[in-house]
């Protein structure tokens, strides 16, 4: 029995653009990495995957692309970043549950990938919010800005 979440399709798309709305700024591998950490796989070829969510999500102003493999938040309505947190929340929720029932930890192995790549014990490693630059001090600790906040 596979003990983690495979995100794909809108679910892929809300799960990436919460993590950057939390993070900030981050490469495709710190997304990944940060996503597998949470205990989903991301279905296909991975860095493809999160490179085609996010496309999408540019097209609808919620995330900007400031470099190659680099992505930020962006704009985002309330309503909306309350939707899409709603519903991220429960997709970590059903992980949790998965990964109990199959006996596992939340935090305590790896994730099985598909496509036969492996990876170390993410347990032995820290996760990858540890080494993003801080926020400065006109931004909000989680990067989007709200129409309520530009207004202020």
């Amino acid at each position: 029995m596979d003990d983690s979440r495979t995100l794909r399709g809108i679910e892929l798309r809300y799960a990436l653009t919460e993590y950057l709305g939390q993070h900030g700024t981050c490469s495709i591998s710190t997304l990944i990495d940060g996503l597998t950490y949470q205990g989903f796989v991301i279905a296909g070829n991975p860095a493809k995957a999160v490179s085609d969510a996010l496309r999408w999500e540019m097209g609808h102003c919620r995330v900007c692309r400031p470099g190659r493999g680099l992505y930020a938040p962006f704009y985002m309505p309330r309503s909306t970043e309350y939707r899409i947190h709603q519903r991220v929340t429960a997709l970590r929720e059903q992980a949790n549950r998965i990964r109990s029932e199959a006996g596992t930890s939340t935090r305590g192995s790896a994730p099985r990938q598909s496509r036969g790549t492996s990876t170390s014990d993410i347990s032995t490693r820290t996760p990858p919010v540890d080494n993003l630059p801080k926020a400065s001090k006109n931004v909000p600790a989680s990067g989007v800005v709200t129409a309520r906040q530009a207004a202020s």
